[in-house]
């Protein structure tokens, strides 16, 4: 299969007001088929079309990586606070982002495969590294990499799509509590090829309204702490069934 890489490169610090991606509803089943999370692909007024991933068990509104691409921690934090289309969204928490990729991503915890016998790039199912790029950022990029921090260290996640989706990249294994943060720079540790296709966002959420009668579309609100219960990390199982917007 060919892969096509985008031409468009954005400058640091510059948050992206425009995406498109043709996607609706992926329900992601979980263990023996009691829990169902549902995320929901929907637009916003401030960034455009399916630029947030909606978690119906949480009420977690999952801004694009895109929309922070090549951003330090300390201009991403800049943003927040000047900038007005941000001001309602946070860094998600550790046990956020971790409930997440259970649900979307399970089988990165529980991967056997190494690529080139790195912890850093576990196997994965493909089907769900290829909904976490459709979901969180751009599948005509090579790479959509996804960070979130808690202020001292940094953790990620990353899908390659030249690999289908098999081949990802995580701090799960190598870095267990993450590694510490360098408020300055984006560069993720043992990952210093094929710089110029990452996508290296971080992972912003809002708690806000949503609007699903009339063009599917979310309302970020102010959102200053965590608002959701946790869920296990050991999920399995994972079932994608898809439903285009119209």
């Amino acid at each position: 299969m060919d892969w096509y890489f985008a031409e468009e490169r954005v400058a640091r610090g510059t948050i992206v007001k425009f995406k498109v991606k043709s996607i609706g509803i992926v329900a992601l089943c979980l263990g023996s088929m009691n829990a169902q999370a549902n995320f929901l692909s929907l637009d916003t007024a401030d960034f455009g079309q399916d630029t947030i991933t909606y978690d119906t068990d949480t009420g977690l509104g999952w801004l694009d990586v895109s929309m922070t691409d090549f951003m330090t921690y300390n201009e991403l934090m800049t943003a927040v606070g000047t900038d007005e289309s941000l001001s309602k969204y946070r860094m998600a928490t550790y046990e956020e982002y971790e409930n997440m990729l259970s649900k979307m991503v399970p089988s990165v915890y529980t991967a056997d495969y190494f690529y080139q016998n790195k912890l850093s790039r576990p196997q994965i199912v493909a089907s769900e590294g290829y909904a976490y790029r459709d979901f969180f950022g751009n599948l005509s990029h090579q790479i959509v990499f996804g960070q979130v921090s808690n202020g001292s260290t940094l953790r990620w996640f990353a899908s390659n799509s030249s690999t289908g989706g098999i081949v990802s990249y995580s701090d799960i294994y190598k870095y267990s509590e993450g590694y510490a943060l360098n408020p300055d720079n984006v560069d993720i540790p043992d990952f210093t090829s094929r710089k110029s296709y990452q996508v290296r966002g971080w992972h912003l959420v809002s708690t806000g309204t949503v609007d699903l009668e009339s063009g599917e579309f979310f309302s970020a609100a102010d959102v200053n702490a965590p608002v959701m219960a946790l869920g296990g990390l050991a999920l399995f199982g994972l079932a994608l069934r898809r439903r285009k917007i119209k």
